[in-house]
C-alpha cells in the first residue's frame, strides 16, 4: 500500500509539475497575447489618429474647395460685369471715333470753303488798297 501511495504521489507530483509547466506556458502565451493586444491597440490608436487627421484634411480641403468655387463664381460675375463695361466703353469709343471722323470731315469741308474765301478776301483787300490809292491820287 505504501508503494501504491508513493506511486500515486509521484504521479500526482508529476501531474502537478506538468500542470505548473502548462501554466507557465499558458502564462507566457497570455503575456505574449497581452503584448500583441497592447501593440494592436497602439496600432489602432495610431490608425485612428491618422484617420482623424485625414478626415480633418478632407474637411479642410472640402471647405477650401467650396470657398474656391464661391470665389470662382464671384470672379466670373465680376468678369461678366467688366466685360459688359468694356463693351459699353468700346461702343462709346466707336461712337466718339465716328463723331470725331464727322467733325474732321466738317473741318475739312470748312477749310475747303475757307481757302477760296480767303483768296477772295485778299483779292478784295488788294482792290480796296488799290482803290484807296487811286482815290488819293485822284483827290490830290
Amino acid at each position: 500500500r505504501y508503494v501504491k501511495i508513493r506511486d500515486e504521489h509521484i504521479l500526482v507530483k508529476k501531474q502537478c509539475e506538468e500542470l505548473l509547466e502548462s501554466d507557465k506556458v499558458l502564462q507566457d502565451k497570455l503575456s505574449q497575447q497581452q503584448e500583441q493586444f497592447k501593440q494592436a491597440r497602439e496600432e489602432v490608436k495610431k490608425l485612428e489618429g491618422t484617420a482623424l487627421e485625414q478626415q480633418r484634411f478632407l474637411q479642410r480641403t472640402q471647405s477650401e474647395l467650396v470657398s474656391s468655387n464661391q470665389n470662382l463664381e464671384s470672379v466670373r460675375l465680376e468678369k461678366d460685369i467688366l466685360s459688359d463695361r468694356l463693351k459699353e466703353r468700346d461702343s462709346s469709343l466707336n461712337e466718339a471715333t465716328s463723331k470725331l471722323n464727322q467733325l474732321q470731315q466738317q473741318l475739312f469741308d470748312m477749310q475747303a470753303k475757307y481757302v477760296p474765301l480767303e483768296f477772295e478776301r485778299d483779292k478784295l483787300l488788294r482792290e480796296k488798297d488799290a482803290l484807296a490809292t487811286q482815290n488819293q491820287w485822284l483827290d490830290s
